[in-house]
């Protein structure tokens, strides 16, 4: 059985991952389940990771994870949507 592949490192799901289904042989988590689903997954920095539904979003096994805390510009503001908020 092949392994589903992760959405954070493109890598098969790993076995002890702490978010794997435990029930599901070919791996899996509630990422991979979101991005079959049609979400955009991401990588937010500091271990958060965004999940983005759109009602016309169409699934994409092979739609990448978006790093925001890459694109963000050198000296810019990287905190998390979380953390945003919490400020205004």
């Amino acid at each position: 059985m092949q392994q589903l592949i992760c959405p954070l490192d493109g890598k098969p799901c790993e076995a002890d991952c702490p978010n794997r289904y435990r029930d599901a042989p070919e791996g899996g988590c509630f990422l991979t389940t979101a991005q079959e689903r049609g979400a955009m997954l991401f990588d937010l920095g500091d271990n958060d990771i965004g999940l983005l539904f759109h009602s016309t979003a169409r699934p994409s096994k092979s739609q990448p994870l978006v790093n925001l805390a890459e694109k963000a510009a050198p000296g810019g503001n990287t905190k998390s949507g979380r953390e945003t908020q919490r400020d205004t």
